[in-house]
């Protein structure tokens, strides 16, 4: 029996449980944010919720100009808080690091408590999580604990772990207002019709695999593996899949322009665009595709699918997510999408 599936037969005898709706703010339809609390007295500070990792990171007191203009989480003011004796270091993108010291303490979102949950409590902050760039203070990832450079349960595991949740699943809506994380199951006033499902490929990563991405209604690419991942606001295909999308739709390299890896289409003529996941297709908006004008007064804007070179893996992120409702479900090993309502 591994960890995860001893976890979740524990949960499923224990009598408490229950299941919360976190208020998620949009922000530049880039970063969407909620509250939790830490500590004992309890004090509020804001992360994003992050499906493409796995540990929970908050600016400490000690960690200077990186850190400011966000609030500080100081682990002397909790009697919870424990010193773990260990360090960290998170490598975020283009090999910004994030390091500081690893505590527990007690972690609430929403009215479900994790005791002993281990923080990573920074020292530094890469130049991605500072304030001016920045939204929320901190991170907390929701990925599975085999990624966990804390070695540690992440939030969600400890809340099924420690019996707080009615089922070992998680689901967002992330939309330009209305966005919500429900705890605990789904909500069903915020989706229509079924759930679409998607075994997870590998438990690590939410990485499962995407049937076919069309443009026009046409099949351009298929069977690609891919991070479903609330963290990244971009739609990531390795350089040769998002050269071949594009070019099979008319689209401009803007390497050259933009930033690599990126593409434009003239403003006024986006593709249709949609994916596939096990036999049902889930279309793109024409705002959730189109990121804008290239440059100001350009008739050309720029594509939220791009080339990446640096990740083995095809990332969708919340360009794709704001088209759908969408559950992490943890015990069944699980992605499941939904129409909006």
């Amino acid at each position: 029996m591994t960890r995860l599936s001893l976890i979740l037969a524990v949960a499923i005898h224990t009598a408490y449980a229950a299941s919360s709706q976190i208020a998620l703010t949009n922000h530049n339809n880039e970063v969407w944010y909620g509250q939790i609390s830490v500590g004992i007295p309890a004090r509020t500070f804001t992360v994003l919720f992050d499906t493409g990792s796995a540990d929970l990171t908050l600016p400490g007191s000690h960690c200077g100009s990186s850190c400011s203009g966000h609030t500080l989480y100081d682990p002397s003011s909790s009697s919870a808080a424990r010193d773990l004796g260990r360090t960290f270091e998170l490598i975020r993108d283009e090999g910004a690091k994030d390091s500081g010291e690893q505590f527990t303490d007690t972690v609430s979102i929403g009215g479900l408590t994790a005791a002993k949950q281990t923080i990573g409590v920074a020292t530094q902050y890469s130049s991605g999580l500072e304030s001016n760039q920045f939204p929320a203070d901190g991170i907390l990832g929701m990925a599975f604990e085999s990624i966990s450079s804390f070695q540690a349960l992440p939030v969600a595991q400890s809340l099924i772990a420690q019996g707080q949740m009615d089922k070992p699943v998680f689901s967002f809506k992330l939309a330009a207002s209305g966005s919500e994380l429900y705890l605990g199951g789904v909500n069903g006033a915020l989706f229509t019709g079924n759930f679409t499902y998607t075994p997870v490929i590998q438990q690590g990563f939410w990485q499962a695999n995407v049937d076919g991405i069309q443009g026009n209604g046409q099949t351009i690419l298929s069977n690609i593996d891919a991070i479903i991942d609330t963290g990244s606001n971009m739609i990531s295909l390795s350089p040769s899949e998002a050269k071949t999308f594009h070019d099979a739709l008319g689209g401009t390299d803007a390497s050259s322009t933009v930033g690599l890896g990126f593409y434009t289409f003239p403003c006024n003529s986006f593709p249709s665009v949609s994916f596939t996941f096990r036999g049902t297709s889930f279309p793109m908006s024409l705002e959730t595709l189109n990121l804008g004008p290239s440059s100001s007064g350009s008739s050309d804007c720029v594509s939220s699918i791009r080339g990446d070179a640096t990740s083995s893996l095809a990332v969708i992120g919340t360009s794709f997510l704001q088209n759908v409702y969408t559950s992490f479900d943890i015990g069944k090993s699980q992605i499941g999408f939904a129409k909006l309502a």
